[in-house]
């Protein structure tokens, strides 16, 4: 696996690009295809498998455990190693498939819905072929196939989707969706582990995945314990204001982590397999990181301002005027995304420097941050002071998350850390001061791009003046660049 690893170098640049070409083309898919799926099947069709879902993003935390990454991470894995670590998979993703499928039983009893009983298995199925995924895609990350990985995820949704419409069109109803996630997943596995070449091995797996508990543990101690204190929200909210301003806050939420699901999540997975070949030169990771923590914050600077300032125009042309309702809690969590968008890069940073277990750690903290501005919210007694503490409680996570990398992984003080962002601090301001005066019109397109070009002329204004701009030219394709003028490339 070393060898490959030398013989086949790829830039961090190179496969960001990959990722997100793969990363918008499926998105732009889903699209179009769940267009299609929407007026085949009913909003029950959908309730029923959302139900299970829940239940599943649960049970696939123990599928990853952590195992993937730590498979990247650690560059003294034989591939006798690999294939018991991949052994140990198969067993906990049958293990998984039996313990859903009797759980299916306890929902049938829960929802008095018989559907369950066929539901629970059939998603089981799905979450069992996640689990024997995570050693081949960790092998092919760290054998840095990107391009093999894009082409893989693209196809395997096409075919998923196509797959679901037809049974939807043939009357299926949610048996489409569930369907769509059978085999979806099933393609991603056998594309991967046929391109692995990983084996069965009906031997002890002890030795081996003892290899990789340190760094695996934490991160799924890390991943579990972050589950409950992103979901926390959801269930006080419905539980202390109801569904109907559950409705609306779920939909504010959701869309404010639109950006940071396409921006930040998009260079995130070319992270660890590219930078753990240097996980024992901190000086060079925190140069790498630098420059993708300021690219992304200038592109949030302007992302983040107009969903401010824009966001009655936002949610109500993307929603309806019925979710305006919503406008008030979109307005408040926009003040955390610049924040949620640049602290989203620091799980792979800790993940490619082997300080899961300062992750893990960081991530408590982090919990009881979060958990504590949600209690604070709901104190306060509406959805939209729960969104400003909510957004308060991002805020904070990030200063302690800048802490965290300063101290742990680069051995630099948080300030030398969060001194880059100066200028793009006062990009913010100046959009700021400009746009708290431009009016709000009653036609609310041309109000939203009233609101979005004067921020635009503006941040371009401040790009120039703070000479920002070479941030973002420094990313683009280098036969772009030449094509650019002289003084735009110094």
């Amino acid at each position: 696996m070393q060898t490959e690893n030398n013989s086949n170098p790829v830039s961090l640049k190179k496969a960001t690009i990959i990722n997100a070409t793969s990363k918008y083309a499926t998105v732009i898919l889903g699209l179009l295809f769940s267009a299609v799926l929407s007026r085949l099947l009913s909003p029950e069709d959908y309730g029923i498998v959302a139900v299970v879902t829940v239940f599943t993003n649960f049970f696939s935390l123990f599928a990853d455990m952590g195992i993937g990454t730590a498979v990247i991470q650690n560059k003294r894995l034989s591939d006798d190693d690999e294939n018991r670590i991949f052994t140990f998979t198969l067993y906990v993703g049958i293990a998984l498939f039996v313990l859903f499928s009797m759980f299916s039983i306890l929902l049938v009893k829960i929802y008095e819905n018989t559907v369950y009983y066929v539901v629970g298995p059939l998603l089981g199925i799905s979450l069992a072929l996640t689990t024997f995924n995570m050693v081949p895609n960790a092998r092919l990350m760290k054998s840095k196939k990107f391009l093999l990985v894009a082409i893989r995820t693209i196809l395997s949704a096409v075919l998923g989707y196509i797959a679901a419409v037809v049974i939807a069109f043939l009357g299926g109803k949610y048996y489409a969706i569930i369907f769509q996630s059978i085999i979806t997943a099933l393609i991603t596995f056998l594309w991967n582990w046929k391109s692995t070449n990983l084996r069965f091995q009906f031997c002890s797996v002890i030795n081996s995945v003892k290899k990789i508990w340190g760094f695996s543990s934490y991160q799924f101690g890390f991943n579990f314990v972050n589950y409950f204190s992103r979901n926390l929200d959801n269930l006080l909210t419905g539980y202390f204001f109801g569904d109907k301003m559950l409705g609306y806050y779920d939909k504010a939420y959701k869309l404010m982590r639109y950006p940071v699901d396409n921006l930040t999540n998009v260079i995130t997975p070319s992270i660890q397999p590219i930078l753990s070949d240097h996980q024992d030169d901190s000086r060079y990771v925190l140069e790498k990181y630098n420059k993708m923590a300021k690219f992304l914050a200038i592109i949030a600077v302007y992302v983040g301002c107009v969903c401010f300032f824009a966001s009655k125009e936002i949610i109500l042309l993307y929603f309806g005027r019925q979710w305006e309702g919503a406008v008030l809690s979109f307005h408040y969590l926009s003040i955390s995304l610049v924040f949620q968008i640049v602290g989203g890069l620091s799980g792979s940073i800790y993940q490619c420097v082997n300080k899961t277990r300062q992750m893990f750690w960081s991530g408590i903290i982090g919990s009881l941050i979060t958990v504590a501005s949600i209690m604070v919210g709901i104190w306060f007694g509406s959805i939209e002071m729960l969104s400003l503490c909510y957004a308060i409680g991002f805020i904070l996570n990030f200063a302690k998350s800048q802490w965290f990398l300063g101290h742990f992984c680069f051995n630099e003080s948080v300030f030398k850390l969060t001194a880059i962002y100066i200028p793009d601090v006062v990009i913010l301001a100046a959009m700021s001061v400009v746009l708290y005066f431009v009016p709000t019109l009653d036609n609310l397109l041309l109000s939203l791009l009233l609101k979005a070009g004067i921020g635009l002329g503006i941040y371009f204004i401040m790009l120039l003046l703070t000479k920002e701009y070479k941030t973002i030219v420094s990313v683009l394709p280098e036969k772009l660049q030449k094509k650019l003028p002289r003084w735009m490339r110094g």
